[in-house]
């Protein structure tokens, strides 16, 4: 993974969590009595697999490893990334030792489909665990892929929201955005802030159409779950599609491929600074030393969905059935989901995975990268169904983005588009299931 689409999906893991929780939770002594270090102390080394690549050794330890040590100071972590040589898939063959896998809900599917993921229920149950604590969409998202099975631990929830660049909102005299728009207001907007001036394009909107899709409001799905075909050409794709196509069309964004390319979107927010708003995950905000004077607001709604976000995007861990210490890399994890542990990611910026309000309450208040931010808006009111993830996303993904772009640049109209999306989508699906 490139290193600014790492820095999107997991960011907000490379905060310290070195500042001390704020107030009493009345949750908090309740899941420390439930995890209470093993009888067992001698020492044990917990080996922690990253799916993806990019994420500091330093870095992963400050997060998760060191609170891990803290409460169980018999344990020691040992942390790899998927290199050449350490990928999961060579990892297993090898039967190389591996206690936790570290994935994101995208490639989490890749990871079920090992067989490797044990399932939690009579851990859950043994330890008398509370699945009723977290946002319930990440852990229905985990059932849905699973056939109901609890195969990872969510650590945290990505929401998306809309930033903005509030310079350039100074210089054109628009008034900011709101939060609580919905899209056909962000659309008003991005008319307005779309423009030629003394040679410089501005677009009033960028996005990644890609994420768009595949955390969509209306919880559509990728590929239908009875079929097990592909779901673009059901119909109710195409409202959707024509929604966020309207925004590339607007006169003088000069949309073509080159543009639309999810890294040009992203980097004329970021470093051309010649895009007025950015929908994304909320942990892509800007940082303090890049100098950008910007705000956020949560991500505007569909009329006929009011108030509903986007679906999350949870980052999970999960234990290897090939674990030699399965009870203690379950210990370790839930411990990670302790209002004690959330609330001091929330703190420094990382998004909570709990429902608890007195933890998302804090959220943000000892980063310097958020102060006098409107940090509520990223944290997701109401989050979207999850759709079902399945291992054929990434194929489904990249047919989506060309239909994007094939029908915002005119090349092809909206159900001509999502129609060969989906036999391309299917003649992939049969390719791979045939072998």
């Amino acid at each position: 993974m490139n290193k600014k689409a790492w820095r999107y999906l997991c960011a907000p893991l490379l905060l310290a969590t070195t500042s001390a929780c704020g107030g009493a939770d009345p949750g908090a002594d309740t899941v420390k009595q439930q995890h209470q270090p093993s009888k067992q102390a001698d020492p044990v080394e917990l080996t922690f697999l990253y799916t993806s690549t990019g994420y500091p050794d330093a870095d992963f330890m400050r997060d998760y490893g060191d609170p891990i040590k803290r409460k169980y100071p018999n344990i020691s972590i040992k942390f790899i990334q998927s290199t050449k040589g350490n990928t999961l898939q060579e990892l297993i063959v090898a039967k190389a030792d591996i206690d936790v896998i570290f994935t994101s809900i995208g490639a989490l599917p890749g990871v079920i489909d090992t067989g490797i993921s044990l399932d939690l229920a009579e851990t859950i149950q043994t330890n008398k665990f509370d699945l009723n604590r977290f946002e319930p969409s990440t852990i229905d998202m985990v059932r849905n892929m699973s056939g109901g099975k609890v195969l990872a631990l969510p650590i945290k929830a990505t929401s998306m929201v809309l930033f903005y660049n509030k310079d350039l909102f100074d210089k054109f005299g628009v008034a900011y955005p709101k939060d609580g728009m919905t899209w056909d207001d962000a659309y008003e907007i991005a008319k307005k802030m779309t423009r030629n001036d003394g040679g410089q394009t501005y677009r009033g909107f960028v996005s990644s159409p890609p994420h768009l899709a595949m955390t969509n409001q209306y919880s559509l799905d990728f590929i239908d779950p009875k079929t097990k075909k592909a779901a673009f050409d059901n119909g109710r794709w195409n409202p959707f599609m024509d929604n966020f196509v309207r925004f590339f069309q607007l006169p003088g964004y000069g949309a073509d491929a080159k543009v639309l390319a999810g890294g040009a979107q992203s980097d004329m927010f970021y470093k051309e600074r010649t895009a007025a708003m950015y929908a994304h995950f909320s942990s892509n905000y800007p940082r303090a030393n890049e100098g950008m004077n910007w705000d956020v607001v949560t991500f505007p709604t569909f009329k006929d969905r009011p108030g509903v976000g986007a679906q999350p995007y949870p980052a999970y861990f999960s234990v290897a059935s090939t674990s030699k210490h399965k009870e203690e890399a379950f210990q370790a994890i839930a411990y990670l989901t302790s209002d004690e542990v959330q609330m001091e990611q929330a703190r420094i910026g990382n998004p909570p995975v709990l429902k608890s309000q007195s933890v998302r309450s804090v959220f943000g208040q000892d980063s310097p990268d958020l102060i006098g931010k409107n940090t509520m808006a990223m944290l997701a009111a109401k989050f979207a169904d999850p759709r079902v993830y399945t291992k054929y996303d990434g194929h489904a993904q990249s047919v989506i983005t060309t239909s994007f772009t094939d029908i915002i640049t005119g090349a092809k109209d909206t159900n001509t588009s999502l129609g060969q999306a989906a036999a391309i989508l299917n003649a992939k699906i049969a390719e791979i299931d045939g072998k």
